[in-house]
């Protein structure tokens, strides 16, 4: 249900969370909790542990995101969030607002941004995805972060160059489920936007195309979308149809059929086995639909949309 704004301000000191798997908190004047996946709101102040799961929380007083990997221990505040061990992303873009993010190696500060801190055996790895962020180590000079850039603090060597990210798909791919079973889907579809316009382009295409695997089913239509366009690259347009057809369920089954249709022999031999695999039936067999009679195939491709009614 939709939270009206008086709900709000009586929610001001309550943190939103979904779990996604059994975790641990202690929470404020409650004490330990051990809890089931699913939706909870608890106070502020609140400490989580992770364990195998994750878990999306949402600070109701300033629209504060933030996404706890497995193995990670955290307090968080809406103003102060503390990584006591793991990787977390916060993002305070929605309401720019003063957030810092605390390890023992240093404070992370920022008004309006996307980012990652990961606590390593030597040290700390800070990324920032969006925005602008300073780094301030409990020893050492302040540096200053912008988009797309990272660095790590490491015990033995010091604080390590700022380097740009090389692909933030890769960086943020462990949040893909969290990403896939939002009820919001805005995320998602910029999501597989961006892994689509990389994997076009080239430079990072198998990064890419790992993503759009574990995006799954949801980027069949636009992988589909995108053959056309790759009839002059053989090699491209084969494995793009592979990654379709492997990804592709049964409620994608139409994209398989149009596929019979209108694609080579190699393609139509990953449509076939694919239509195979998700509806249990087989109309005919690959060497048919590699080789066979244009003619009998369009029947054939008839028969196949017939019994996916």
């Amino acid at each position: 249900p939709k939270i009206r704004e008086t709900d709000l301000s009586a929610m001001s000191d309550r943190l939103q969370m979904m779990a996604f798997g059994e975790l641990v908190i202690d929470e404020p004047g409650v004490g330990r909790q051990e809890l089931k996946p699913g939706p909870y709101t608890m106070a502020v102040g609140t400490r989580f542990d992770t364990g195998t799961a994750m878990a999306g929380l949402y600070a109701y007083s300033n629209d504060v995101r933030i996404r706890l990997d497995r193995d990670t221990v955290a307090l968080v505040l809406p103003e102060l969030v503390t990584l006591q061990r793991g990787r977390l992303w916060v993002s305070n873009l929605t309401r720019p607002t003063d957030l810092t993010v605390r390890t023992d190696r240093a404070d992370v500060q920022a008004n309006a941004a996307v980012l990652m801190l990961e606590t390593r055996t030597a040290g700390l790895w800070v990324c920032c995805l969006d925005g602008e962020a300073t780094l301030r180590p409990t020893a050492g000079v302040a540096i200053r972060l912008r988009a797309q850039q990272q660095v790590e603090l490491d015990s033995r060597t010091g604080i390590g160059d700022v380097q740009s990210v090389p692909f933030a798909g890769s960086v943020t791919s462990w949040m893909t489920r969290m990403i896939l079973l939002q009820q919001d889907d805005m995320e998602l579809q910029e999501r597989i936007t961006q892994m689509l316009a990389a994997y076009r382009e080239g430079t990072h295409r198998d990064a890419a195309a790992l993503e759009l695997r574990r995006l799954g089913a949801m980027v069949t239509g636009k992988l589909f979308l995108e053959l056309e366009s790759m009839a002059g690259q053989p090699e491209l347009l084969h494995r793009t149809a592979a990654l379709l057809t492997d990804v592709a369920q049964m409620a994608q089954a139409d994209f398989l059929v149009a596929m019979l249709e209108r694609g080579d022999g190699e393609m139509r031999a990953l449509a076939f086995r694919a239509l195979v695999r998700v509806s249990g039936e087989a109309v005919e067999d690959e060497a048919f639909w590699r080789e066979g009679d244009p003619a009998r195939r369009e029947v054939a491709a008839g028969e196949w949309r017939r019994r996916l009614r």
